[in-house]
């Protein structure tokens, strides 16, 4: 069976639209969210044969997915813990100390929609 490769230009956009594209339909950037957790689900992103160019779409994503943790919109911020989840299972033990930091501070936040997020 061939290796399932996606386009890592648009596994970036995915994460744009997701995360940075504020005047879109909230459901919209939800369900940009939930392609982006399909490609990652779908690739196992441990492996040593990625292409350089998926290597720094998921570098991109990683760098912008976490500011959906503060999202205003309880479905897009849903959609970004799944996101989220599916990189951390992708990983390495170890291998995104940003995400986990991310998450355990978010759990003594004063923002009640961050602590939500970091929770689940």
């Amino acid at each position: 069976m061939e290796e399932l490769r996606f386009n890592p230009d648009f596994l970036a956009y995915l994460a744009l639209v997701l995360i940075h594209q504020q005047n879109e339909l909230d459901s919209h950037r939800a369900v940009a969210g939930l392609l982006l957790k399909n490609s990652i689900n779908a690739r196992d992103l441990s492996q040593e044969n990625a292409s350089e160019g998926e290597k720094q779409a998921v570098a991109y994503v990683k760098s912008t997915i976490l500011a959906g943790l503060q999202d205003k919109d309880q479905m897009i911020r849903q959609t970004v813990g799944a996101v989220i989840t599916s990189l951390l299972t992708a990983e390495q033990p170890g291998g995104w100390p940003e995400a986990l930091e991310a998450l355990t501070t978010g759990k003594g936040s004063q923002d009640m929609n961050v602590v939500e997020v970091s929770s689940h």
